[in-house]
């Protein structure tokens, strides 16, 4: 939760980890630091972090109570069910992050873990925020969401900082999509603190993602806003909730065009105001902000796909070289699978231009018939007969049913009746050797294949005119 303290604590784990980095073997921190700066790599997910804080702490206060429960924690969340109850079996028996940590170890059920929990509530006069935050975790973890509503009150009472439990139990409600709940409680954060703009932002955006109380959302990034005029996001829920109403565009793009300006490293910004522009049919206009990120930023994956999409696949190829080029084997699964959602969505020039930049940079044999496929919906035959004469008969993973089929209707859509001479009946042989040991999917693949090239070639043999869309399983956009 953003306070001034967050930013105590993230300047003292930048000077942690600066000394850290200098290969000092003489770092030294209070205890209470370094249990300060542990919570807050872990609300931010740095896991480097945090092990450089409990190898820190191994050395500095080896029988700290409140580290060693958060070194059982971590191995905990690293899988690693072993080595958390060797690091569970040196803290007391008392400790309550020892006995939240053992109901996840033990695979308790919903019976002994509500009871085990009923006995720590009431046996705990005050909790600290790391407690409650770990108790609302492990509860939920293990499916027990009523339990946690049950027990609100009696919990909340105990909270030294009540905000934490509350702010912790909206993220189990929203998961929960209780969020009728989710609402309520973070109206509640917001009386508690009145002057906590991140509070006001997450019941907007409850309001506003979830609930569709637009004019709510609305008047609560408002009060965000009075708190803090540079908050990134309360700005982006102002111009949903502006959009959502169905505002004119001037009034929306003021608070779009001040969280760009806020940001200018962020992308997240600069999409949301280019799909709006582009929403509103300013279809130039969304393009040239996402551009102008992208010349700033060449690398950003994101932005380039967002300029892929609006500008139906025709941008330049090298576009795609920086965003490649140090990814490796991620980057190209990211794209092939953008590509595949293009394809889904009907989107097929950007498909084509996503796929051709993942062939530049690995073996696409894998993906030859969804290539195949678009470049047929986009009417590039041509391109798709010189493909299919690189595809040695042998390979089986590239020579597939569909990649012969759309080879033959290529080759008809462009009237090349010498290479379908040459090529139809060894296709159609080739899927007529389908045993019966074979898997039931691929005879039903050559079944269907075989149906649909002896209409083909049925067709072409008469002589007469036929409707080739009526034969054609595929349609190519009009």
């Amino acid at each position: 939760m953003a306070d001034d303290s967050e930013d105590d604590r993230k300047q003292l784990l930048d000077r942690f980890l600066a000394e850290i980095a200098q290969g000092s073997g003489n770092v030294f921190f209070d205890e209470d630091d370094l249990v300060e700066m542990y919570d807050y790599a872990a609300d931010t997910n740095d896991d480097y972090a945090r092990m450089e804080l409990l190898l820190c702490a191994s050395r500095l206060y080896p029988s700290s109570e409140a580290l060693g429960e958060r070194k059982a924690f971590f191995y905990y969340e690293l899988g690693n069910d072993a080595a958390a109850r060797a690091a569970a079996a040196q803290l007391p028996d008392n400790s309550v992050l020892r006995r939240l940590l053992m109901l996840l170890l033990d695979r308790s059920d919903a019976g002994i873990a509500t009871r085990e929990l009923d006995n720590i509530v009431d046996s705990t006069a005050d909790f600290e925020d790391e407690w409650v935050i770990q108790l609302v975790d492990v509860a939920s973890e293990l499916g027990l969401y009523e339990w946690l509503k049950k027990r609100y009150d009696d919990i909340k009472k105990r909270s030294g900082y009540p905000q934490s439990f509350i702010y912790e139990l909206i993220g189990v409600a929203e998961f929960a999509a209780d969020y009728k709940m989710a609402e309520s409680l973070a109206e509640e954060l917001t009386l508690l603190e009145p002057f906590n703009g991140e509070f006001w932002e997450m019941l907007a955006e409850i309001r506003i993602s979830h609930l569709n109380e637009f004019e709510k959302g609305l008047s609560d990034v408002d009060y965000a806003l009075a708190i803090n005029p540079d908050s990134v996001k309360a700005l982006l829920l102002k111009g949903r909730a502006l959009f959502e109403l169905d505002r004119p565009t001037e009034e929306i793009l003021p608070a779009l065009n001040a969280a760009v300006e806020i940001a200018p490293n962020d992308a997240a910004p600069v999409h949301y105001l280019a799909m709006t522009l582009f929403s509103r049919g300013y279809v130039m206009e969304a393009i040239s902000a996402l551009e102008d990120f992208r010349k700033a930023h060449p690398s950003e994956s994101m932005t380039l796909e967002y300029m892929t999409l609006l500008c139906k696949g025709h941008v330049p190829d090298e576009l795609f070289d920086p965003v490649f080029e140090n990814g490796g084997a991620e980057i190209v699964a990211q794209w092939l699978s953008i590509a595949r959602r293009f394809a889904d969505d009907g989107e097929y020039e950007a498909a084509v231009t996503a796929l051709k930049a993942c062939a530049r940079h690995t073996d696409m044999r894998e993906e030859t018939e969804l290539f195949f496929e678009v470049l047929y919906r986009t009417h590039r035959y041509s391109e798709i007969i010189e493909y299919w004469q690189r595809v040695p008969d042998a390979d089986v993973v590239a020579r597939t049913h569909i990649v012969d089929l759309l080879f033959v209707l290529s080759a008809i859509r462009i009237k090349d009746t010498a290479l379908l001479d040459s090529n139809l009946d060894s296709i159609i042989k080739r899927w007529s050797e389908c045993r019966e040991s074979e898997p039931f999917s691929r005879r039903f693949a050559c079944m269907s294949t075989l149906y649909v090239l002896s209409s083909l070639k049925q067709a072409l043999a008469g002589g007469d005119p036929y409707d080739l869309n009526a034969i054609d399983p595929f349609t190519p956009l009009a």
